[in-house]
């Protein structure tokens, strides 16, 4: 974290003023900026007046995205899920051209501190204990009634038929999606393996809210109180495909380093995606069914390779080092061969 004042902040905090309708909404010292991330800017602002006190500002570059977001951490908080309540949001208007939001601030630190060997000896109950906390999370998240959120994103004007095609329970229209994009940067293997998507998909039950990027970097730990934050890719889905993300990231654990550290930080990891299957069944009270689990997987790993492609396409992988997806490239192109049989060849 660093000290600093983007000029941004100063069009936020006229937003912030007239949507809490407090000329004397200030800040205290200056804001910290929160690194991490790959998608908003965020600020830890201490401020007085309507608001008092500590809290995260959100800034986010795209409109319906940022809709979403703060729909569905709002809805959650008012259902009692463990999610930063949100005290302000504003879409982009002539006085701030970016859709904001200020939550509250997510107390302690990430279930995972980072991933490294160290990390792993250092803490081997931590590392147990990780999975069951994700698993519960998971679980709970897809008790939660999505009819609000449903219903909420139903009444935006503009942004009401992006919204209803991204949040619907069609999994068919996110295969298109990946396939047009596939396309679109000139991957025949690509779209191949969207098209065996589309022909093995089956029906997954009814849908649920799914976050779409729960790993431990998204839980932050304070004691025994969790909070899940980042729900930038929350969407009504099958619950497989938050399984199959999660499992994803537990399993190809992006790090570097010498052979026999990455291989032992992926066995940690292939423990840990069993034991977080194992608790969810149990908290959710039945098992995931395999051929639905095995097309969420093969979808989430053609997902994060068809992105990959298209920055190869446009000359920008070296804009995007380190990005996980960069660093778990072979290995997701070894599971969707092993998953679906089809080859798919390196950007590199």
């Amino acid at each position: 974290m660093m000290v600093m004042h983007d000029s941004r902040l100063d069009g936020l905090l006229g937003a912030m003023r007239r949507t809490a309708g407090d000329a004397t909404l200030d800040l205290i010292g200056d804001p910290i900026e929160l690194s991490g991330g790959f998608y908003a800017d965020m600020w830890k602002l201490e401020l007085r007046g309507t608001l008092s006190g500590e809290f995260v500002a959100r800034i986010m570059p795209d409109a319906g995205f940022a809709q979403r977001e703060i729909a569905v951490q709002d809805e959650l908080a008012k259902a009692g899920f463990a999610v930063p309540a949100v005290r302000l949001f504003g879409e982009p208007d002539n006085g701030f051209d970016a859709a904001w939001m200020v939550m509250d601030v997510a107390p302690g630190t990430p279930l995972l501190g980072d991933l490294s060997v160290r990390a792993v000896v250092s803490d081997p109950q931590g590392l147990y204990r990780m999975p069951d906390r994700l698993a519960t999370h998971a679980a709970a998240l897809h008790r939660v009634d999505p009819a609000p959120i449903i219903d909420r994103l139903g009444l935006a004007d503009d942004l009401a038929d992006d919204l209803a095609d991204d949040l619907a329970d069609d999994m068919a229209y996110q295969v298109q999606v990946r396939r047009i994009e596939a396309e679109a940067c000139g991957r025949d293997d690509l779209v191949a393996v969207t098209d065996w998507l589309d022909a093995n998909r089956s029906d997954s039950g009814p849908p649920v809210l799914v976050h779409g990027d729960l790993h431990p970097f998204n839980v932050m730990t304070d004691g025994d109180t969790d909070t899940v934050i980042d729900w930038t890719t929350a969407a009504i889905a099958p619950p497989a495909v938050d399984l199959a993300f999660t499992m994803m990231m537990l399993e190809l654990a992006p790090v570097g380093g010498p052979a026999p550290v990455r291989a032992l930080v992926r066995r940690a990891g292939a423990f840990a995606a069993r034991r977080f299957l194992e608790v969810y069944e149990r908290e959710s009270g039945g098992a995931v069914d395999p051929d639905q689990l095995r097309w969420a997987r093969v979808f989430q790993m053609a997902r994060a390779l068809v992105e990959v492609g298209g920055w190869a396409n446009a000359g920008e992988l070296g804009d995007h080092e380190g990005h996980p997806w960069l660093m778990i490239e072979d290995d997701l192109r070894a599971g969707v061969r092993e998953l679906s049989g089809h080859a798919v060849r390196s950007v590199r």
